[in-house]
Order: structure tokens, then C-alpha cells, then sequence
């Protein structure tokens, strides 16, 4: 099985970072001593003064509706031979064990509603769609650097040739599925009427994933290779067409709605929003809920307790001493000129007054203490811990397996940094052009229970994370994306030009994992320098 890229960072859209983590537990299947697995996410933001980020004008709050998480379990990263049968590993093809595990189902039951059978049928739909996505573009990709070259009719020949090879392959799966998805449709029976209607929502997401797959193929050749002559070309072009009138067909047969040239507004609105439907059906049993972070600050909480109740203290102190001077005869001694009381007239106004200051240095006591408290003592506890869960659409039942904590905090200089992060980030850009940043720390800690994982599907291997930032917050106050300025040109003259207004935050991520009873540990670092400005993100430099 294909290994999961375990971290990249890309532009998602012009307001948003995307960074794409898989949390690996692959290896803990058959150690049960390794299946409580930790993983652990540093992320350190780097931004220029201009930018104004810091922790008046952003606040924890601030960051935390910026940050997006989206997490679900990785569908298994099939390669070709992993669909196929294998007897040295003594191993079913996943439409195999699909089909077997659907025969000892069509035994003397009532009812034909097995919630695993269902999973895993859309765990296989899921791995399918990815491989065939996948693969086509890979196919459109070499075409069109093919395309480029200048070619003899012996490479064009064996260019052909192979892309016919891998393109087979996808049409040999393709028949996979509906020899799984007609088996699944010959039975008869009322029992059997809640698994036919999901394997065909299922077959109607599956054949679009392969009719746009191919299709984008075909049309990267008519835009190339139309005018080539060689035999293996018009071989390919044939087979192509071919396979997209056997799709076709399978739409019509099916009953499923396909678009043509005559379909109208309203027909191409509703197909799109059929898509949508039926993929979100499909890669819903992946899916994973964590809880909303924001109401969730309870290290926030404890601050404001201990300083709640430190100031409590105060004023309790202060009470004391005051009565004490007093006598404990009660207010009427404030107010008794008459020498008949133990106080003067100018003792009470002194009274009056610390009465006053002791009630306002309460209130100061409580803000700087809450600061004092969150930056020290409750400095280590997570502002937020969200259990992850994982919802069965079919049996209407939450697992919870795992626990996600969550901290983030204003680093203080440059000189507080890591030195590893210091040096990795050095190593990809050399040189510092602005010496003042203000620096964000965020840490995400994750313990799974992969056990409980694995129950959901048999070759599951990875969580899939998405952190989405917003930028939106950081270009709202930038200058306009171009500005004026003056250049010497060579003869002497002044010419005037337009230098783009742009901006940078540097952003890198330590990104490690171990099991939680072993020394072994893995680390991967990423860094990449976010160039935006007025509009949003411009674009990622880095390796």
C-alpha cells in the first residue's frame, strides 16, 4: 500500500493556508502496545511589525476563529496492485472480501442492514475514486510534457503504449466495481432494498470520478496529440472514446442523469448540486467531529479563578485591618465627631479612603494577577481539550477515539524560539531583512486510540488533518498592492515604476509522533514563507 504524505503546506485560496498533516499509526496493528499513539504539532508564525499582529490587536480569541479544523480518517492509498488478489500475502482483493462478506450476509437473515458491510463498501468506493482521480491526472500531466518534446515515431509509439497500459488498468477496476455493484443488484427481495439503494448512490458518484477522469484525458489528447498519425496515437484516441461511450451507457442503463449539450441552466444547477450530494454521502463515512475550540478556554478560566480569588483574599486582609481599627464598633464609628467614639474626624475621612483604595486595588489585583496566572502557573495547560469522534451515519452511534489539546501563545523575541526552529528556518532563507517580529506559537497535541479505529475499517491507516488559517485578519489594514517609485536606469535617466506592495509571514512546522509507550520518535520539519498583501495570499516560496 501507497505511503500517505504526512505534511504539506499549501495555498487553499486567497485568503486561506492550508496545511495537510496524516497522522500515521500503520505500524501499531500488530503491537498492542503501540496502539495509543501520540502526535505532536508545533507551528511558529513569523510576522513583520507592518502586519500589527500582536496581543492587543489579535487576541487568543482572534486566532482561534482563524484557525479551521477539518479532520477524517484517510481513506487506504491503494496502488494498483493493492485492488488485486494476492497469493503470497494470502490476501482477498477488497472486492473479493467485499463479495464474500456480502455472500455470508445473504444467509437467513430478515434484514440486510450490516453497518460494516456499508462502511467498508464506502471505504472501498472512497480508495477507488482517490486512485482513478489520481491516476488520470497523472496520465493528463504526462501528455501534455509529452506534447512539448520533440518526439521520434519510436518514442511516440512507446509513450502511447504505456499510457494505454495505465489507462487499462483504470478500466479493469472500473469492471471490478460493477461486477461488486451488480452482485450486490441481483438479489431479490424487501431485505435487500437498504444496501441496493447505497450501493447505487454509491455506483452514481463512482462512474462520474471515472467519466471526468477520462474525459479530462481525452480532451488533453484532442488539444495535443489530434493532428499525430502514429497508429499506437489513433490506438489511444479509440480506446478512450470508446470508454467514455461504455460509461455512457452505463448512465442511461442506470437511469442516472447525464448532461449534454442541450441541458439546460436549471438541469446543469441540479447536477451540480447532485455531485456535491453524492460525494459528501460517500466520503462521509470518513469523516471525523471535534468539538468547537472557543467555548473551550479553560485555562483562561483557572486564571481568572485564582485571580478572582486572590483579589478575594486581598480584600479580606484589608477588611480585617480596617474593623481591627475600628474596634469592631461598626459604620457609626466613621461618623461619630462627638469624642464619644474611639475614632476622629480625621481618622474617619483616613478610613473612608482606605476603604475606597482597598475596593479599587481589588480590581487591580484581579486583572494583573489573571495575567500574571495565565503567563505562569496555567502557562503549561492546553487552552482547550476536545475529544475527537467519530459519528456512524448508520448505526446512529459516537465513538470518541481521541483527544486533541490545543494551546497557543505569544513567543518573546527571537531568542526564545528553538534554536532547531531558528536553524531550519536560516537554512531556507539566509538572510533576515527585517529584524523586529512579533512570534506566535501554536501547539496541537493528538492521542489516538487506533484500536478502536481499526473496528471501523481493515486497512485504515491514517488521520487526515486539515488546519486552515484565515489571512483575512492580517490584510485588512495593508497599504494598496502597488506603489510608485523612482529607478536609475542605465543611461542616467529617471524612470518612474510600479513595485508590487507585498508582505511576508514566515510559518514553520515541527510536526512529530511516538507511541505513548516508546522512546522511538519521528520528526519532520516544513517551512514556508507566505508572500500576500491588500488581495490576500500571492503565493508560497520554500522547498
Amino acid at each position: 500500500m501507497k505511503k500517505t504524505t504526512k505534511l504539506s503546506v499549501n495555498i487553499h485560496d486567497s485568503t486561506q493556508l492550508e496545511a495537510i498533516l496524516n497522522y500515521d499509526f500503520s505500524s501499531s496493528r500488530d503491537n498492542l502496545w503501540a496502539r495509543m499513539r501520540k502526535y505532536d504539532v508545533d507551528v511558529y508564525l513569523f510576522f513583520p511589525p507592518q502586519l500589527n499582529i500582536n496581543k492587543q490587536s489579535y487576541s487568543k480569541e482572534d486566532f482561534y476563529e482563524d484557525i479551521r479544523p477539518l479532520a477524517r480518517l484517510k481513506e487506504p492509498n491503494y496502488d494498483y496492485e493493492d485492488f488485486l488478489p494476492s497469493q503470497e500475502k494470502g490476501r482477498d482483493s477488497p472486492f473479493d472480501f467485499l463479495l464474500k462478506q456480502y455472500e455470508s450476509l445473504d444467509k437467513g437473515q430478515e434484514n440486510l442492514k450490516d453497518p460494516n458491510f456499508i462502511s467498508e463498501l464506502k471505504i472501498l468506493a472512497c480508495s477507488l475514486s482517490s486512485y482513478v482521480s489520481r491516476q488520470t491526472k497523472e496520465v493528463s500531466r504526462d501528455l501534455k510534457s509529452f506534447a512539448r518534446k520533440d518526439k521520434t515515431t519510436s518514442e511516440s509509439e512507446d509513450f502511447f503504449e504505456n499510457s494505454s497500459k495505465e489507462l487499462k488498468q483504470i478500466f479493469l477496476l472500473f469492471k471490478a466495481w460493477q461486477e461488486l455493484y451488480l452482485k450486490i443488484n441481483e438479489s431479490e427481495g424487501e431485505r435487500f432494498l437498504e444496501i441496493q439503494r447505497e450501493v447505487s448512490l454509491l455506483d452514481e458518484n463512482v462512474l462520474g470520478v471515472f467519466y471526468r477522469g477520462v474525459s479530462n484525458v481525452f480532451h488533453g489528447w484532442e488539444k495535443d496529440f489530434s493532428f499525430i498519425e502514429t497508429e499506437s496515437a489513433k490506438n489511444f484516441h479509440r480506446r478512450l472514446k470508446a470508454w467514455i461511450l461504455v460509461i455512457r451507457a452505463h448512465y442511461r442503463l442506470k437511469n442516472y442523469f447525464f448532461l449534454t449539450e442541450e441541458s439546460t441552466i436549471q438541469e446543469k444547477e441540479n447536477f451540480s448540486m447532485r455531485l456535491s450530494y453524492l460525494k459528501k454521502r460517500m466520503w462521509q463515512v470518513l469523516y471525523l467531529e471535534v468539538k468547537d475550540k472557543v467555548s473551550f478556554f479553560k485555562k483562561r478560566q483557572l486564571a481568572y479563578i485564582a485571580a478572582a480569588g486572590f483579589a478575594a483574599l486581598w480584600a479580606l486582609l484589608a477588611n480585617i485591618f480596617m474593623w481591627r481599627q475600628l474596634n469592631f464598633q461598626g459604620t457609626s464609628s466613621f461618623f461619630d465627631a462627638t469624642g464619644g467614639g474611639s475614632l476622629g474626624v480625621g481618622t474617619t475621612y483616613f478610613l473612608v479612603l482606605t476603604f475606597v483604595s482597598a475596593y479599587i486595588l481589588k480590581d487591580r489585583i484581579k486583572d494583573f494577577a489573571r495575567d500574571k496566572f495565565q503567563g505562569g502557573i496555567f502557562r503549561h495547560l492546553p487552552d482547550s481539550t476536545e475529544q475527537i469522534w467519530y459519528n456512524n451515519k448508520i448505526t446512529k452511534k459516537k465513538f470518541s477515539i481521541g483527544t486533541i489539546y490545543e494551546s497557543q501563545h505569544y513567543v518573546d523575541g527571537l531568542e526564545s524560539v528553538p534554536l532547531e526552529i531558528q536553524a531550519y528556518r536560516t537554512s531556507l532563507f539566509k538572510g533576515r531583512f527585517i529584524e523586529q517580529e512579533d512570534i506566535i506559537h501554536y501547539h496541537k497535541k493528538i492521542i489516538l486510540d487506533t484500536k478502536k479505529i481499526w473496528s471501523f475499517g481493515q486497512n485504515l491507516t491514517a488521520i487526515h488533518d486539515i488546519i486552515r488559517l484565515s489571512v483575512k485578519r492580517y490584510i485588512t489594514r495593508l497599504d494598496d498592492p502597488e506603489e510608485k517609485n523612482f529607478i536609475l536606469t542605465k543611461d542616467g535617466s529617471i524612470k518612474m515604476s510600479t513595485l508590487p506592495k507585498v508582505y511576508y509571514i514566515d510559518l514553520v512546522i515541527k510536526f512529530s509522533h511516538k507511541s505513548l509507550f516508546s522512546r522511538s520518535e519521528e520528526v519532520l520539519f516544513e517551512c514556508r514563507r507566505l508572500i500576500l498583501n491588500k488581495d490576500g495570499l500571492v503565493r508560497i516560496l520554500g522547498s
